[in-house]
């Protein structure tokens, strides 16, 4: 059995028995940083090869969760500690939601409010209004076409037509940014039209939601202007993404706070690329449970990687980290 699987096994069962206080005492580690993509009760075909997408149910079972052991905290909450070296008064949780999808203004957001709960939202201008569709979702639908016909890689050219399903759709999965053309190219040929999906479906909030929620109290945050992959870009890039997406939602919203967090993860990211941002007032990644030595850069804790509830997944975290304590793996390390 897989180290994570075993985890998670561990979490669901004999964890059980072990409390919250308890982690958070023996860890030293009081706030959590969960965070999401989309809450959502129908299907949602271009997330479901990404992610697992909670239900509202299952949304409201994980804010139960967090709400019983850690206190909501907010943006500005994550300000000040950092003012004071990161240091909390007590346990805490901050809810985010990466790619500004339009499940987090139509069911996330609404059973937040009704909670009293705030939570910060990252956005990617290039999608947003609908204007674009990020290439991992592009993959999505074309694995939801082949899946429902799976015949239909012999229409394709020569190039395909060989495959056989589940090494095509390997091999879709493999796909980067870089690929956009060919993803396009192969959703052309499956008539797959992206322009009609995003027209009928409106997968992203619209300006006119994101700033309808920002004066309701919630924040938003720059997530890249099309989500590449950072450590495969040169630090130019990396600096011009994160600026424009950051600058585009301050504009857009005329919110101060300027926030940012990483599309995919911040892994391979260099401290000059921090140094060069200064002017973000907080950045997010994506390592879990993990201390960061960057005093405005935090750790979250994905929620979408398995169907495992909220304290399970947040357990097995706590019992990760408890485990590679000795051998000093709970802080990320970064150079240059």
């Amino acid at each position: 059995m897989a180290a994570g699987s075993l985890l998670y096994s561990m979490a669901a069962g004999p964890g059980r028995v072990l409390s919250i206080p308890t982690l958070i005492n023996v860890t030293g580690q009081k706030v959590i940083l969960p965070f999401y993509h989309a809450v959502s009760d129908t299907p949602q075909p271009h997330l479901r090869h990404s992610f697992h997408v909670r239900s509202t149910e299952q949304f409201c079972e994980d804010l139960d969760f967090y709400m019983k052991h850690f206190r909501p905290l907010s943006v500005d909450d994550l300000l000040e500690a950092v003012q004071r070296g990161k240091k909390f008064s007590g346990p805490g949780f901050l809810i985010t939601f990466d790619d500004g999808l339009s499940s987090f203004y139509h069911a996330a957001a609404p059973i937040l409010a009704s909670r009293g709960v705030g939570a910060a939202c990252f956005i990617n201008p290039s999608f947003a209004d609908n204007k674009n569709l990020f290439y991992r979702y592009k993959v999505n639908l074309i694995i939801e076409k082949i899946l429902s016909r799976p015949k239909i890689i012999k229409t394709l050219p020569t190039d395909y037509r060989n495959e056989g399903t589940n090494s095509f759709i390997t091999m879709l999965k493999k796909l980067t940014i870089g690929d956009t053309h060919k993803i396009d190219h192969i959703a052309g040929l499956m008539e797959i039209d992206f322009r009609q999906f995003m027209d009928t479906e409106k997968p992203y909030m619209a300006s006119a939601q994101i700033c309808e929620l920002s004066a309701a109290g919630f924040f938003f945050g720059g997530h890249s202007m099309d989500h590449p992959l950072y450590s495969s870009l040169p630090l130019e890039k990396q600096i011009d993404q994160t600026m424009d997406s950051v600058d585009w939602v301050c504009r857009v919203t005329g919110q101060k706070t300027r926030l940012f967090s990483f599309p995919f993860t911040d892994h391979g990211v260099r401290d000059t690329f921090f140094e060069s941002v200064k002017d973000v007032d907080l950045t997010f990644g994506t390592a879990g449970l993990k201390s960061d030595p960057r005093i405005n850069h935090f750790q979250r804790i994905p929620m979408e990687t398995t169907r495992h509830s909220a304290e399970t997944v947040i357990k097995t975290q706590y019992l990760y980290y408890f485990l590679k304590w000795p051998f000093g793996k709970n802080t990320v390390s970064r150079h240059g």
